[in-house]
């Protein structure tokens, strides 16, 4: 009997090693897990545990990074509260060890100048975290699994002189040009607590625009944000809020960490909304590879109700 053509193909490989010109076999790194929400902890006297719900979700991913989108600590990110059982300490505080937060407006209205519970309770983390920047002021960058992260500051109308401004020529604006061209990346994702763009309670944020706008010109891929407390989801954007045909930045907004739920007060935002969640608390779960990402949002009752599928990085 003849050998058929595969049991010879084998025999030959087993004798001989692979065949000449055949790639070798590499192993595939897994995707970077990464967990988002924000506006999380309500005060430690209130009596609803949404945001131990959501806390859940997140071991459940079991993420290499865990990152708060601001507001973590209603409603004043007092150094108190954070560290109480009923707080922030008893939900999110139990990834702390993978946590790379950004300041929201709430912790902003702690006591005293320049939100002092916030950047105390975090101070080692953010030291650990930050390769660049100035994370003592609540901007920073580093490095995930082959993508360049950017963590802004983005209480824009802050008047006294405790942020570091996002207007065009601002300390942070100039420091994220610059490093955006310093350090060119297949991929980049920014996080801040503001959004550019809304159809929320708040709805766009023209004082982030100088930021986003930095952002899009150096083809950032992926703007993740919290303020509105809801979940939603745009397609590509230009520097203008207008779709693309392809190629472009999208923005995923993550507030719905556990606080509260907003209603929708607007039109959805003319271009590029994909997907949006008033009713529902969850987080976003990201997987990074160096050229692309994915996206869910993993709600409290057990649904998955949004994927982007893989998407491919901008450059």
């Amino acid at each position: 009997m003849r050998p058929r053509p595969l049991l010879l193909v084998v025999a030959l490989a087993a004798a001989f090693g692979p065949l000449a010109g055949a790639a070798p076999a590499t192993a595939q790194s897994a995707p970077v897990v990464v967990v988002a929400a924000g506006d999380i902890s309500p005060e430690p006297a209130a009596t609803t545990t949404n945001d131990h719900a959501t806390a859940a979700l997140a071991v459940a991913a079991d993420p290499r990074r865990v990152v708060c989108l601001g507001d973590c600590q209603y409603e004043d990110g007092d150094l108190a509260k954070f560290r109480s059982t009923r707080g922030w300490r008893g939900s999110w505080g139990r990834l702390n060890d993978r946590q790379c937060p950004t300041a929201g407006n709430h912790e902003y209205m702690d006591a005293g100048p320049g939100a002092p519970g916030f950047f105390t309770y975090f101070a080692d983390r953010l030291t650990a975290c930050a390769a660049a920047g100035n994370p003592s002021a609540g901007y920073y960058a580093y490095d995930l699994g082959g993508w360049r992260v950017y963590v802004l500051s983005t209480d824009c109308r802050r008047t006294d002189g405790t942020g570091p401004g996002c207007q065009a020529g601002s300390v942070q604006q100039t420091w994220l040009a610059n490093d955006l061209a310093r350090n060119p990346r297949a991929c980049t994702l920014a996080i801040s607590h503001h959004p550019r763009w809304g159809s929320g309670y708040f709805g766009d944020d023209a004082a982030v625009e100088p930021l986003w706008r930095t952002f899009v010109d150096a083809r950032g891929d992926l703007w993740l944000a919290g303020h509105e407390h809801h979940y939603a989801r745009f397609g590509p954007l230009d520097r203008n809020g207008h779709i693309t045909s392809g190629a472009g930045t999208r923005q995923l907004t993550v507030g719905t960490g556990g606080k509260s739920l907003l209603g929708f007060r607007r039109s959805p935002h003319p271009e590029g909304l994909r997907y949006r969640d008033s009713s529902h608390y969850g987080v976003a779960r990201l997987a990074l590879t160096p050229t692309t990402w994915s996206s869910e949002f993993r709600r409290t009752d057990g649904v998955t109700a949004d994927r982007t599928g893989t998407v491919g990085c901008w450059r």
